[in-house]
């Protein structure tokens, strides 16, 4: 390996964030365009996933002090807020990790719309299930377990349809 330093920081981008944490290579990618106050990291990503995730200051916070302990971002205070920066060293582990971000996002972006339309569908058929089941008719609950073992047939049908397709 030519440069180990940069192995080790490689590793530490691309370490799977505790339970509760936002994952250290997303904070660098943002950081990497402009200084930002957590504040702003948490609309940046509630932005970008179309409300799919809003991560809160319980998890941005944590993040942003284990890379400033690793030296990767520093702070000014502005006003009230902590902007953010990357130093010299998180800007090389962001700019080495690039291709890596892209990758884990690539496909799920795009998608986010889709998802966010899905899971308002699924919202509304538990919202019909729950009121189906609160009537106690036990032929609208059968036919309501029906209709969903149905869809799940269909829907699985689907993915493997889509597997079947990946492995052509």
């Amino acid at each position: 390996m030519a440069n180990p330093e940069l192995h080790d920081l490689a590793n530490f981008g691309r370490v799977r964030a505790k339970r509760g944490l936002v994952e250290p290579t997303i904070l660098l990618a943002l950081l990497e365009k402009q200084p930002l106050s957590g504040y702003d990291i948490i609309k940046y990503i509630e932005k970008g996933s179309l409300g799919g995730w809003k991560p809160s200051s319980g998890s941005i916070y944590p993040t942003l002090q284990t890379l400033e302990d690793k030296k990767l971002v520093s702070f000014v205070e502005s006003g009230d807020k902590k902007l953010y920066s990357l130093t010299k060293k998180g800007t090389k582990l962001a700019k080495h990790n690039e291709f890596h971000l892209r990758h884990h996002f690539s496909g799920r972006m795009p998608n986010m719309k889709h998802m966010m339309l899905m899971r308002t569908e699924v919202f509304d058929i538990m919202r019909f299930g729950r009121e189906v089941l609160e009537s106690e008719d036990e032929e609208k609950i059968s036919e309501l377990a029906q209709i969903l073992n149905e869809a799940k047939q269909k829907i699985r049908e689907i993915t493997e349809n889509n597997q079947e397709e990946d492995h052509e």
